[in-house]
C-alpha cells in the first residue's frame, strides 16, 4: 500500500460514509474533508469533523501505518499541532499530540471497496512499458490536452532551474547568464558544466573586448579548458597560443583545473568542435541577450544559432589528427536541442522577472520544434498517443520520468480518470 493511494481515495471522497468509527470505537462522520496541499505540514488543510457529538475544525494527516507518525517526527514538528484526525491504512500503535491526548485515527481498509483495490493494484502492479498501456487510449482528448499543458509547464520549471541559478550568482547579469546559458548546452550533458565553468571565471569584459577577433575568442576558449596543442604544427596553432598566452597574463586569466570530455562522443559533438561553433556566435552577436529577445519566430531564433567554425576546422576535429573536408555548421538538430535547454527557459526566466507572460508564446514556439527522437517518445509513439512536436516530446519526458517510471499514476491525471472509470 501506498500513501498516494490514501490521498487520492480521499481526494475523490470514494470511502463508505456509513457508520464510520474511530479506532477507540466512536462514530465519525467527515463534513469537509479538506484541501488538498502537498505543502511542507499536513495533507489536508482545513477539514471538519464531527466525532460523537463533538465538532472538530483542523487538518487531517494521513500514513500507511499509524507508527509513521513518529517515523515522520511529527510529534516534534508544530505544523501537526492542528491535526484533527489521523487516517491510516494500519493502526500499529497509538499517536499522541504535543497535548499528550490521543488522536483520534481512522483506519480506511474497511471503508474501501474491494473493486477500487482490485483496481488499484492491476494499474500499479502492470507488466508493461507504461501501467496504463492498454487502458491509456480510452481516456479523453480534452483530459489530455489540459494534462499536457500542466506538464509542459512543470518541465519548463524543472528545465529553468539552472537560469534561475545563473541569475543569483551573476546578480541579473542576462548577457552573462546568456553566454553562460548558451555555452552550457553547447557542451551538451557531458561538458555542459566545464563550458559554463569557462565563461563564469572569464573577466566580464573581455569577450566585449575581444568580440571583433574570432581568433582571440578562440585562443581563450581553448585555453580555458586545456585544449590548446601542446605542440603546434601550423601557423594557426601558434596563433591561438599566442594570443591566449598575451590575454592570460593581461587579464590575469586562470585555466580550469580539468578538460573536457572526448571519449563516446561523434566527431561532431567534439569539444574542439562545439567551443569553435561557440567561439564564431559570440563573435558574430555581440549582445546575444538582445538578439534572443528581440527575435520574434523561431525561424529568427534558429538563424541566430546557424554558425560555422573557422576555416582550420574544416580539415580538423582536433589538433592531432588531419580529416577530410567538412564544414562544421551547426546542424538544425543540435539548434534545436539549444532552443530548446537553453533559449526557452532563459526567455521564460527573464519575461517573468519584468512579470511579462509568454508562456503561450513559449508553447507556440516549441510547436513548432519537430518531435524529438527519445525514449520516450518511442514507447508513447508504440501507444499511439498523440504527439507532433517538441511540446509533445518534452511533455512525455517529462511524464515518464517523473510519474510513469515513479509509479506515481494516482497524481496524473491520465491515471486518475482510468482508475475512476474503471470503479463506476
Amino acid at each position: 500500500m501506498r500513501e498516494d493511494f490514501l490521498h487520492y481515495v480521499w481526494r475523490q471522497k470514494s470511502i463508505d460514509f456509513l457508520n464510520l468509527k474511530t479506532t477507540d470505537g466512536q462514530n465519525l462522520e467527515i463534513l469537509n474533508f479538506g484541501t488538498y496541499t502537498q505543502l511542507q505540514g499536513p495533507d489536508f488543510f482545513n477539514g471538519l469533523i464531527k466525532i460523537g457529538n463533538q465538532l472538530w475544525a483542523g487538518n487531517i494527516e494521513m500514513h500507511v501505518k499509524s507508527s509513521d507518525w513518529y517515523a515522520h517526527n511529527h510529534e516534534i514538528d508544530s505544523n501537526y499541532n492542528n491535526v484533527i484526525l489521523h487516517v491510516v491504512w494500519e493502526h500499529d500503535v497509538e499517536v499522541f499530540n504535543q497535548s499528550n491526548q490521543i488522536l483520534p485515527t481512522l483506519v480506511l481498509k474497511p471503508y474501501i471497496s474491494l473493486d477500487l483495490l482490485n483496481d488499484y493494484h492491476n494499474l500499479i502492479h502492470s507488466n508493461t512499458l507504461i501501467n496504463c498501456e492498454n487502458l491509456i487510449h480510452t481516456v479523453p482528448q480534452h483530459i489530455i490536452v489540459n494534462w499536457k499543458e500542466r506538464l509542459f509547464l512543470d518541465r519548463l520549471e524543472y528545465k529553468v532551474q539552472p537560469i534561475e541559478k545563473f541569475k543569483n550568482e551573476t546578480n541579473s547579469n542576462w548577457n552573462l547568464i546568456t553566454y553562460m546559458a548558451i555555452a552550457k548546452s553547447f557542451g551538451l550533458n557531458t561538458n555542459g558544466e566545464i563550458f559554463k565553468q569557462m565563461i563564469y571565471h572569464l573577466p566580464e569584459n573581455l569577450l566585449l573586448k575581444i568580440k571583433n577577433e574570432l581568433l582571440s575568442i578562440e585562443a581563450v576558449f581553448l585555453g580555458m579548458v586545456n585544449l590548446l596543442p601542446e605542440q603546434p604544427s601550423t601557423s594557426y596553432e601558434l596563433d591561438l597560443i599566442k594570443e591566449f598566452n598575451f590575454l592570460k597574463a593581461k587579464f590575469n586569466l586562470i585555466p580550469l583545473p580539468a578538460k573536457p570530455e572526448f571519449f563516446k562522443h561523434r566527431p561532431d559533438n567534439f569539444p574542439t568542435i562545439r567551443l569553435m561553433q561557440l567561439a564564431k556566435l559570440f563573435h558574430l552577436h555581440s549582445n546575444l541577450f538582445q538578439s534572443i529577445i528581440d527575435s520574434k519566430t523561431m525561424d529568427e531564433l534558429t538563424s541566430i544559432f546557424t554558425v560555422t567554425s573557422s576555416d582550420f576546422w574544416s580539415t580538423h576535429f582536433t589538433f592531432t589528427k588531419e580529416s577530410r573536408f567538412k564544414i562544421k555548421k551547426t546542424s538544425k538538430d543540435f539548434i534545436n536541442l539549444v532552443l530548446i535547454n537553453a533559449v526557452i527557459p532563459l526567455l521564460y526566466v527573464y519575461n517573468k522577472s519584468i512579470n511579462k507572460d509568454i508562456i503561450d508564446q513559449l508553447i507556440g514556439f516549441m510547436e513548432f520544434l519537430p518531435l524529438e527522437n527519445n525514449n520516450a517518445t518511442k514507447i508513447f509513439n508504440k501507444l499511439q498517443f498523440p504527439m507532433h512536436s517538441a511540446f509533445d516530446s518534452q511533455v512525455v519526458l517529462h511524464l515518464k520520468n517523473n510519474y510513469c517510471d515513479l509509479n506515481k499514476c494516482l497524481q496524473c491525471s491520465i491515471g486518475n480518470y482510468i482508475l475512476k472509470k474503471e470503479t463506476i
